[in-house]
C-alpha cells in the first residue's frame, strides 16, 4: 500500500551540488522523478545511493519470509554493493543483477498484511531480466511504482529486522545529448612540486650524423644535416567510468578546463616546465603526431669530419584528478556529479642541433662523403 506521494526537484533549470542539500546521505534531494514509500517508518533510517559520482542501481537481492521482506541489498555500476537493509535471513530468496544501461521497465511493489513493512517487490527490465520475491500478499496485485527514465539512483526508507519502509529512486528523465560536460577538474599532484622537481622532463638525443671532406687538398665543402621525427604530444583525461547515470554518455571537456602541458623554448634552458592551458578541444583526447624538424649546415675544410647531433626536451605530466561534470537532462533539469579519473600529457620541443670538428681518425667508415674522395654511406644514430 502507497503510504506517501513525493514530488522532488520541479522546474527545469534547476541546478544541484551536494553542498547544497538539505541530508549530506545524497536522498533528499537529486535528480530524481516523483516517488512514494511502501512500508510504515520504524527502525534506523538509511539511505543508499551514489548518484553524485554517476553511479547507478544495476542489482538487488531480496530476503523474505511469509511475514516480511526480512532484507535488500543493492548492486552499484562499479561493481560494489551496499550494506544489508534489514537482515539476510529467510526461506525466501532471490537477487537480479542488470547492466548500467539496461532499464527498469516495470516495477510493482506491496506493503505486507500488518501494514508495517515491505511486503514484496517486482522488477522487469528491458533486457528480460525479472525479480519477484516476499512475504504472503494473498490476490493482491500489489501497485505499479512509477520508473521515469528506467535508470535507478537508489533506494532509501528504514530497516530493523526487518525492511520496515522502502522508496526507490529513479532518475527522473535521460541524459540529454551531449548533455555531460567537464566544468571542473582538480589535480591530486601539485604542479609546483613537478616543476620544482623538473619531473618527467628529460632530454632525448634523436638523431646523429657525420660527414668528411676527406681530400687533403683543396676547398671547402658544404654539408647539411637535416631530420623530421614524428611523436606523440596531447592531453588525454580518462574518466575511471565508462558509463554516466546508466549510460554510455560522450563525457566532453568545457572551455573553462585547464590542464597541466610542458612548455619550452627552442632551445635547452632552465626555464622549461609545465604550465596550465585549455584543453582547446571538446574531446578528452587531444593526442596526435607532432613532427621535430631542423636542418643545420656548413662548410667543411679539406681533410675534417664533423659530427652533428640533435636533441629535443620533453615532459610528461601524470596525476589522478576529480573531475565535476555537470549533467543536463532531456527534461533540461542540471546537476553535478563528480568522478575520478586520470590524466596525461605530452609535449616536446625542439632544443639544439650542433655540429662540431672530431678528429678525422675518429670519424666512422659510414660518414657521408662531401669532398668527392671515396664514396662512403651516412650513418644515423637515433
Amino acid at each position: 500500500m502507497r503510504f506517501s506521494n513525493q514530488t522532488l526537484l520541479t522546474g527545469a533549470t534547476t541546478l544541484l551540488s551536494l553542498a547544497s542539500l538539505g541530508r549530506a546521505d545524497g536522498c533528499e534531494k537529486g535528480p530524481f522523478g516523483d516517488s512514494h514509500k511502501f512500508g510504515k517508518t520504524g527502525g534506523g533510517y538509511y539511505c543508499d545511493t551514489a548518484w553524485d559520482k554517476g553511479l547507478v542501481i544495476t542489482g538487488l537481492e531480496v530476503w523474505a519470509n511469509e511475514w516480511h521482506v526480512k532484507g535488500i541489498q543493492w548492486a552499484y555500476s562499479d561493481g560494489t554493493k551496499s550494506v544489508v537493509r534489514g537482515m539476510n535471513v529467510g526461506d525466501r530468496n532471490q537477487a537480479i543483477t542488470w547492466g548500467a544501461g539496461d532499464k527498469i521497465t516495470r516495477l510493482q511493489m506491496w506493503g505486507n498484511y500488518a501494514g508495517d513493512a515491505v511486503g514484496k517487490i517486482e522488477i522487469e527490465t528491458s533486457s528480460g531480466k525479472k525479480l519477484s520475491q516476499g512475504s504472503d500478499v494473498g490476490t493482491f496485485g500489489g501497485e505499479p511504482v512509477l520508473t521515469h527514465s528506467g535508470i535507478l539512483l537508489g533506494g532509501r526508507g528504514s530497516s530493523n529486522d526487518f525492511v520496515n519502509e522502502l522508496e526507490m529512486l529513479f532518475l527522473a528523465s535521460n541524459v540529454q545529448k551531449g548533455g555531460a560536460v567537464i566544468t571542473a577538474v582538480k589535480f591530486q599532484d601539485n604542479l609546483d612540486d613537478w616543476n620544482k622537481k623538473m619531473k618527467g622532463i628529460e632530454t632525448t638525443s634523436l638523431d646523429a650524423a657525420y660527414f668528411i671532406n676527406s681530400n687533403k687538398k683543396g676547398s671547402k665543402q658544404s654539408y647539411q644535416f637535416s631530420k623530421s621525427l614524428s611523436r606523440s604530444v596531447g592531453k588525454t583525461l580518462t574518466q575511471q567510468y565508462s558509463t554516466t547515470l546508466g549510460a554510455s554518455v560522450s563525457v566532453t571537456v568545457g572551455a573553462e578546463v585547464e590542464v597541466p602541458l610542458f612548455k619550452a623554448s627552442e632551445s635547452v634552458t632552465a626555464s622549461a616546465s609545465y604550465s596550465y592551458e585549455a584543453m582547446d578541444s571538446t574531446s578528452t583526447d587531444t593526442t596526435t603526431t607532432g613532427s621535430l624538424t631542423w636542418t643545420l649546415g656548413g662548410d667543411l675544410e679539406p681533410n675534417h669530419c664533423v659530427e652533428c647531433t640533435g636533441s629535443a626536451i620533453g615532459g610528461t605530466y601524470e596525476s589522478d584528478y576529480e573531475s565535476t561534470v555537470t549533467i543536463t537532462l532531456a527534461t533540461g533539469q542540471k546537476f553535478k556529479i563528480t568522478q575520478p579519473g586520470h590524466f596525461n600529457s605530452t609535449n616536446w620541443a625542439k632544443s639544439s642541433t650542433e655540429c662540431k670538428d672530431i678528429p678525422i681518425k675518429d670519424c666512422p667508415k659510414t660518414a657521408t662523403e662531401i669532398g668527392g674522395g671515396t664514396k662512403r654511406g651516412v650513418v644515423f644514430i637515433s
